[in-house]
């Protein structure tokens, strides 16, 4: 597909089969293989707990988590990502308004709920 360092993508399995959501993750894997960074934005965290070693959790013009999702669902709690997710976005703002290293990032003008992922 291409020798990027980094290729970015904006909900690139919305409304797909689940074949063709299949290819796309193999083909994420492929890059991944080859050396290249896939950065994408999803709100099926199935996706990102399949795909991606790294994650971002943006709400409420924040970002409220970063790392792995393994480190996510130890934080958060939850059987999978989806339940880490939520005890993110609903406990205080001291529990999850900073990153694994304590960073607090903040952006404004966005109170979109969703999430980046990167594989």
């Amino acid at each position: 597909m291409s020798d990027k360092e980094l290729l970015v993508f904006d909900e690139p399995m919305d409304d797909l089969d689940p074949k063709a959501r299949l290819l796309v993750k193999r083909l994420m894997g492929e890059l991944r293989q080859r050396g290249s960074g896939v950065f994408f934005s999803t709100h099926v965290l199935g996706d990102v707990q399949g795909v991606c070693d790294q994650l971002a959790i943006l709400h409420a013009g924040s970002m409220r988590f970063s790392g792995s999702p393994a480190q996510c669902m130890a934080r958060f709690g939850g059987d999978d990502l989806e339940q880490a997710y939520l005890h993110c976005i609903e406990g205080s703002d001291t529990d999850c308004d900073s990153d694994r290293d304590g960073n607090s990032d903040r952006y404004s003008n966005d109170d979109s709920e969703g999430g980046a992922a990167r594989s």
